[in-house]
């Protein structure tokens, strides 16, 4: 998987998500969207007395349920008897003030606003709802440079948080923060082809490769194209599929996944020779890659050389024991 660069210097547009729609968890605190304004006032608390909010967790999820029906006054309320309290997390703190920041900004209260965002960034630094409704702050008093900063602050820790949920399995978090990610930088060519390998892992290939060829348009690459022709391959589409490998190659001859991924397309086609070549060029470049090696084993179970095969897939379970060896295996494996 292709490795972000931090810090870069794209611009920025400035839509901004509003600040009552963003969505923030922690130890069961949930950030909820906001409805319609409902029938609670200062004077309607959410709860009746015999179930009132006693911990300052309870406490946060009134404030958060009361902002969501619209009541921000009484969130208000809610969320600073828990802050006062002394008794959050630090990271419930920082969520509380998150909590707290919005119901001010609902209120169209700035100035407080603008200090329980600050309070909440300096809990949650690597939180970007915090820098995104920050910006949004800024911006409404004038201060661009400030929101500039906030906003590719939130643009490159969505982009991170993304990253991490693709590394958690963790597909539609993922495809949100890429999403948000786009939103802020609609040139970010990593974005979208980050977002494209989540929508493949789901399995909508054909969203997948729409990011794929807009990755490639902003800035055509070896990984793009060799990834953009998984996705055809695995539509069944042969010849797209080769065309972006060999694009890829010619890109960047020393990417082995291009090897790898155009070796499996040759092995479906019944190209053995071929296939053999590429995986063999993947071994070279990275000579720790155990499923190239299972891959390779394939290759030569399919060529009829029942030992080479499986010394490959030997050698593929003395770099990764558990890694996938294919079912040709089966029988040659203890």
């Amino acid at each position: 998987m292709p490795v972000r660069v931090p810090s870069r210097l794209f611009p920025l547009c400035f839509a901004l998500l509003s600040a009552t729609l963003l969505l923030a968890c922690t130890h069961g605190i949930v950030l909820a969207q906001t409805g319609q304004p409902g029938s609670l006032s200062i004077k309607d608390p959410l709860l009746s007395g015999a179930t009132r909010a006693q911990t300052a967790e309870e406490k946060v999820m009134t404030g958060i349920e009361s902002a969501r029906r619209g009541a921000h006054e009484v969130a208000v309320r809610y969320f600073t008897e828990a802050i006062d309290s002394g008794t959050l997390s630090r990271y419930d703190m920082g969520t509380a003030l998150k909590a707290r920041a919005l119901a001010w900004f609902d209120r169209g209260i700035m100035e407080e606003s603008l200090k329980d965002f600050n309070a909440a960034a300096a809990i949650l630094p690597s939180d970007p709802d915090i820098f995104h409704n920050r910006a949004n702050i800024y911006l409404k008093m004038g201060r661009n440079a400030e929101a500039q900063a906030d906003l590719q602050n939130a643009q490159d820790l969505y982009f991170d948080r993304g990253s991490m949920w693709l590394e958690k399995d963790d597909m539609d978090k993922a495809i949100s923060d890429f999403s948000k990610a786009i939103l802020l930088d609609a040139k970010d060519a990593d974005a979208y082809l980050h977002r494209g390998i989540a929508l493949k892992i789901k399995g909508d290939l054909d969203k997948a490769i729409q990011d794929y060829t807009k990755s490639i348009e902003l800035q055509p690459d070896a990984t793009a194209f060799s990834n953009r022709g998984n996705a055809w391959l695995k539509k069944g589409d042969l010849a797209r599929a080769k065309a972006d490998y060999d694009k890829a190659e010619s890109l960047e001859p020393n990417y082995p996944h291009t090897y790898f991924n155009r070796s499996q397309l040759f092995l479906q086609q019944g190209d053995l020779q071929h296939a053999l070549q590429d995986i063999n060029k993947a071994i070279a470049i990275n000579t720790q890659d155990a499923q190239a090696y299972a891959a390779r084993g394939e290759i030569y179970a399919r060529l009829g050389n029942a030992d080479q095969a499986e010394q490959e897939f030997r050698k593929a379970r003395q770099l990764d024991p558990q890694v996938v060896l294919p079912t040709t295996a089966a029988g040659g494996m203890q």
